[in-house]
């Protein structure tokens, strides 16, 4: 199996939803690649390939919650759980449908799939990444001067190598050229001598 997980959101809780909704319809899940990406909108979303084992999965950054004054308000989510864990996996069994070639008319929708059990699952944000001290920085930075020197020195070697190989080949023709210009000045000298011969 393969996830690309491309969200905000925390990989191994990402798994432990998805591998009980493919044991529940009895997938492999080890035979699939799931790229999971941040959507647009506050809705779970997906795509299936017809007869390959591939899926894509949008997950929801915001989502409408009740503010101070009882009205539904769009704001960041710090977990998904709930209805949302359910569409989540509601979804996910509904590509996996499509995976195995069946088309919309050949299966239920996927707010009709029973996945109530997908409520207590939590999908929780990923741990924010702690900030480079400037030690670590500089040491990336000449790290990565070390591996521009080394490019440029390999290019440099292929070019003096290249360069050689040039030079071989000049000379090569230098040495035709003096070769046949030699024949020439000399097949001159006969032809003179003949005409004064002649005279």
């Amino acid at each position: 199996m393969k996830i690309l997980n491309k969200t905000r959101w925390n990989t191994g809780d990402i798994l432990k939803l998805l591998r009980e909704c493919f044991r529940r319809i009895g997938e492999d899940i080890r035979e699939y690649t799931i790229e999971v990406v941040d959507a647009r909108s506050p809705t779970v979303r997906g795509w299936g390939s017809y007869h390959r084992k591939w899926m894509k999965l949008c997950l929801p950054t915001r989502g409408y919650v009740q503010g101070a004054d009882g009205k539904s308000v769009l704001s960041p989510l710090t977990e998904l759980t709930g209805n949302r864990t359910v569409r989540i996996a509601q979804v996910a069994m509904h590509e996996s449908d499509h995976t195995r070639g069946l088309h919309h008319g050949d299966m239920l929708p996927s707010w009709k799939m029973p996945c109530d059990w997908a409520r207590d699952y939590v999908i929780r944000r990923k741990p924010p990444k702690p900030k480079p001290t400037m030690e670590e920085r500089v040491r990336r930075r000449y790290e990565r001067v070390l591996e521009l020197i080394k490019q440029k020195e390999r290019k440099l070697k292929l070019m003096r190598t290249s360069l050689r190989k040039l030079y071989k080949r000049k000379k090569y023709y230098e040495r035709k050229f003096s070769k046949n210009q030699g024949k020439v000045g000399s097949a001159n000298e006969v032809d003179r001598d003949g005409e004064r011969c002649e005279d």
